[in-house]
């Protein structure tokens, strides 16, 4: 061996570090994955993007919905898209909230209505209703659903 010897101390330390290191690295690979609860936990299963397939002018195409935590709280905001041309319409996003009895929800204020959405999920698909509350009184409020299909 070339170079100076090691003292005592130095060998001593460096032999606790690699013993360190050694239980580092087994603790990581016997560390247990998070279980799917775990991993899921900041999602719902309203999460991703639906689309109505069969949606014709004015009707609603396309629902983003996307959730996250922040903190200890679980967050939702949801998208809504609407066929028009050259290219779909938004209503933008809204806070969304999962209420009892499965339901998701959503209000949109937008320039001519209140739009409140609600949206109930079965596997794959999924129920969209809207009720429109107009801002003019001389229009009556009306109320429409779409069956969606996951994308996602």
């Amino acid at each position: 061996m070339s170079g100076t010897p090691l003292s005592m101390p130095v060998r001593v330390l460096l032999a606790a570090a690699m013993s360190l290191s050694g239980v580092l690295v087994t603790a990581w690979l016997v560390w247990p994955e998070p279980t799917e609860a775990e991993t899921i936990a900041c999602f719902i299963e309203e999460t991703g993007t639906w689309s109505n397939r069969h949606a014709r002018t004015g009707d609603i195409s396309r629902v983003q919905v996307e959730s996250q935590c922040k903190g200890n709280k679980l967050v939702h905001r949801v998208r809504v898209l609407t066929k028009c041309a050259p290219r779909d319409c938004t209503w933008g996003w809204a806070a969304g909230a999962k209420k009892s009895g499965g339901r998701f929800v959503a209000t949109f204020s937008t320039y001519s209505a209140y739009r409140y959405f609600q949206m109930e999920v079965t596997g794959n698909h999924a129920l969209v209703s809207v009720t429109y509350d107009y801002h003019d009184e001389r229009k009556e409020d009306e109320a429409a659903s779409f069956r969606m299909v996951r994308d996602d």
